[in-house]
């Protein structure tokens, strides 16, 4: 079996993991193994949700969109209005 040794890992994290493990009746080496284990099999995320936050690259695109005018926006909540009025019946897919 190979092992590893972690340099500089602070303090409170070596104690909030040795709590962790005496939790679950297991040595704080075991309750490191699981954790690793765990997240070595783990899919990595694609590419491109990794670096640039998906929630900055919606920012950028939303300011590339044009700016929505009073006129469209009160007709937009007006349709939107109406479309809540509708009575729609509930899907039943068990027949």
């Amino acid at each position: 079996m190979a092992q590893i040794l972690i340099r500089n890992l602070p303090e409170d994290v070596k104690v909030r993991l040795k709590r962790r493990a005496e939790a679950r009746g297991v040595s704080l080496e075991a309750e490191a193994r699981e954790i690793l284990h765990k997240a070595a099999n783990e899919p990595s995320p694609p590419a491109e949700l990794t670096g640039e936050g998906m929630g900055t690259k919606f920012a950028k695109h939303l300011a590339t969109l044009p700016a929505i005018d009073d006129a469209t926006w009160l007709e937009f909540e007006a349709n939107l209005a109406e479309v809540r009025k509708l009575r729609v019946r509930p899907v039943d897919f068990s027949k």
